[in-house]
Formats: structure tokens, sequence, C-alpha cells
């Protein structure tokens, strides 16, 4: 067999695997190419699928086996969606009725902290006792205001490039 015949061969079989040819002049390339001594041919076929459900054809197929099952697995997965929302709706009203406690809770320690200095300076007690009971709350929610809701994800300072430290426990 001459070299431009061979190369011609190999160009074939380039396209062959390419799947650049339809699948008609596929069959015909591999069959001629598979009659020539010493010559091979492979042909590789993939299929990808995302989502919840299987592709089209697994889902035919699997009526074809058990029929009624494809309307059974679109009932499953209509089924664990409704879940899903119902959890996200149920998690969303449990963040906020938590925000809105510690809204309730917040005010409530800060005005009974203010009718305790109210209480304690009709009372005649010493400035110092009255600072002391506003500064506490007081200062309890600026911390809460500055680092957040928690406090172990504030932001930590960043060492410069190269220096080799670490920020926090490895």
């Amino acid at each position: 067999m001459s070299r431009k015949n061979r190369r011609q061969q190999q160009q074939q079989l380039q396209r062959l695997a390419s799947a650049q040819l339809p699948t008609a002049q596929q069959a015909q390339m591999a069959g001629q190419a598979v009659q020539q001594p010493g010559a091979t041919a492979t042909a590789i076929q993939t299929s990808q699928w995302t989502g919840p459900l299987p592709n089209p054809e697994a889902l035919e197929h699997f009526e074809r086996i058990l029929p009624g099952s494809a309307n059974r697995l679109i009932l499953l997965l209509e089924r664990e969606q409704a879940f899903r929302i119902d959890a996200e709706k149920t998690a969303l009203a449990a963040r906020i009725a938590f925000g809105a406690r510690g809204q309730y809770l917040g005010f409530s320690v800060a005005a009974l902290a203010i009718l305790a200095v109210v209480v304690t300076a009709y009372m005649g007690a010493v400035a110092a006792v009255s600072v002391s009971l506003v500064g506490v709350p007081v200062l309890g929610i600026v911390h809460a205001l500055i680092t957040g809701r928690h406090p172990d994800q504030s932001p930590q300072p960043t060492s410069p490039p190269g220096s080799g430290a670490t920020r926090g426990p490895a």
C-alpha cells in the first residue's frame, strides 16, 4: 500500500473517530478499514444527561420494562421538590422568628436597664451604679453590632504575602 493511500486511510479514520461524518459514512468507512489487513477501527459513543430525571431513552426503557414506572418516578421527584420547598419555607420562617425574638429580648434588657437606672437614681444611689447599669447592656449591644451575630465569623487580619504567617487554626 502506498504512502498516499495509507495517509488517506488514516485521515478517514481520524474523521471517523472525531465523528465529523454522518453515521452511514462512518459505518462504510469502518467496514472498509476492517477489511484491510492490519487496520483497526474504534468507535466510541458517549452520552451525558444531567438533572433529576434519567434521559428520555432510559425513561422510555423503564416504561417498557415496567409500565407506569416513568409516572411513578416523576411523582416521586415532584414530592421531593414539594418537600424541599416546604423545608426551605420552614427554615426561613424559623430564622425570621429567631431574629425577632432576639430583637424583643434585646429591647427588654435595655428597657430593664433604663428602669433600673431610674429606680436607683430615685433611691439616691451613687451615679456610678446608674452608669454601670446602663453601660453594660449598651456595651453588649455595641459589641453585637460590631461583630455581627456570630463573633467567631468576624474578619481576621491577614498577613502580608510571603510572610509565612497563617490565619487562625489549621
